[in-house]
């Protein structure tokens, strides 16, 4: 009997999916993905297992199965797949995957995807991560996209994204260029400072004393649903003679789905280490008069209003 094919949409998906589980870019902080190809005689990964993460269960539409609820002929058609991968290696019997290089030393591997990642700033708290990859996509080859939780609040992207090029020379001449996303002026710096940063951020955030902050349950005014520092909005204004008026009109609400913004694993890693957030953010955000604003001068003539949110 022939085995059943996916569509082109799904085989691209796929491909790019699981040949992302087992790259330098997720296995090295991938502990349960890396601990099993470690763990296995041969390096090779159940596909069904495979078949069973989040992502993967999203692109073959199936429902909240286990991995040995996996139909056989998912399982076939998503082996012959990834029989195209140069990256990727499949058993004979298509029921399991590995790669085709050996694995690097964590330590070694960490330290080459640092040197080709740049972190990216200021970003809104509900930017998607293919928004920024296909921004970025224009300048060099991206191969993934990190959004790191804001310290004060996991349920919430910093505002810093980590793109990872695919070498250190795209990344160096990242680094070079002055970018514009959104109409803010990015800045962009090297992933070892933006690690220093964090470091030092997370240190004061332990230190610090508690407050009626965003995981407080005596906040009862509302103010505590975002943390100090996150952006909210961004307001494009175009410099006309005589004043300033708006482009983009009343300010939305910041209301997106907090799913848009992963963990340091980002939404591609393997889901029994990064598990997704499915809460939703609350629909309350201060007006200007009540915010702190900064303006950030754009392209084309516009000027970019940032919101922050002052809650403590």
């Amino acid at each position: 009997m022939a085995t059943p094919s996916l569509d082109e949409e799904t085989v691209k998906e796929v491909l790019r999916q699981v040949e992302f589980y087992f790259s330098d870019s997720n296995i090295p902080r991938d502990n349960f993905l890396r601990n099993i190809i470690k763990s296995s005689e041969d390096g090779m990964v159940s596909l069904a297992l495979i078949c069973s993460f989040k992502k993967m269960k999203g692109y073959l539409k199936l429902m909240d199965v286990k991995p040995e609820e996996i139909p056989e002929a998912t399982v076939q058609a998503v082996a012959e797949t990834l029989r195209k991968s140069t990256s990727l290696k499949v058993s004979e019997d298509g029921k399991k995957v590995g790669r085709i290089a050996a694995l690097l030393k964590p330590d070694e591997a960490i330290e080459q995807l640092d040197a080709r990642t740049v972190a990216a700033s200021p970003l809104k708290f509900n930017v998607k991560r293919e928004e920024l990859e296909s921004f970025f996509g224009l300048h060099a080859k991206v191969t993934s996209v990190r959004m790191p939780r804001h310290v004060g609040d996991k349920r919430v992207f910093c505002g810093t994204a980590l793109i990872e090029f695919s070498s250190d020379e795209d990344a160096e001449k990242i680094l070079k260029q002055s970018l514009v996303f959104e109409g803010a002026e990015l800045e962009l710096k090297p992933k070892k400072e933006f690690d220093t940063e964090r470091a030092q951020e997370e240190e004061e955030f332990e230190n610090s004393p508690p407050s009626t902050g965003p995981n407080n349950k005596n906040s009862s005014n509302g103010e505590g649903n975002y943390p100090k520092g996150l952006i909210i909005a961004f307001a494009l204004k175009s410099k006309l003679a005589g004043g300033s008026a708006e482009q983009n009109g009343v300010q939305e609400p910041a209301n997106g789905d907090a799913n848009a913004c992963e963990a340091d694993g980002g939404s591609n890693s393997s889901e029994n280490t990064i598990k997704e957030n499915e809460q939703k953010l609350p629909e309350n955000v201060k007006t200007d008069d009540e915010s702190n604003v900064e303006n950030v001068d754009g392209d084309n003539g516009c000027e970019s209003t940032i919101w922050y949110c002052e809650v403590c």
